[in-house]
């Protein structure tokens, strides 16, 4: 009873308070709606650029395995071509082999670490 009497004695404050609840609650879930359409824009963003990063790569592998396609093509051509010269059947002039073989042997010295051999 004395609760009601203190209300009733009160009323503009407890309307007061009511509207002041009511505004905050307001002010809360606008605050929150603002922060759910900023989120929104920032994963449509991320979304838009995964897209397009996604498409670019697509593409850049799409080009390497053409030119893979390509570069394997050319030299299925070039090895034909050397396979059917004429003399192609013929063994190499020992000149020629060991040329060959110096050359294969620098590379194997250079990938080994030794440095480019010396040669007269």
């Amino acid at each position: 009873m004395i609760a009601l009497a203190w209300l009733a004695a009160r009323w503009r404050l407890v309307v007061a308070g009511v509207v002041v609840a009511g505004l905050l609650g307001w002010w809360g879930y606008t605050q929150h709606l603002r922060r759910a359409a900023t989120q929104a824009r920032q994963q449509a963003t991320v979304a838009t650029q995964t897209a397009q990063v996604a498409q670019a790569t697509t593409g850049a592998v799409s080009r390497a395995q053409d030119r893979i396609v390509v570069v394997h093509e050319k030299s299925e051509v070039a090895a034909d071509a050397v396979r059917n010269a004429p003399g192609a059947d013929a063994p190499l002039p020992p000149a020629v082999l060991d040329a060959w073989r110096s050359g294969i042997d620098g590379l194997r010295h250079d990938a080994a670490g030794g440095g480019a051999p010396e040669h007269p």
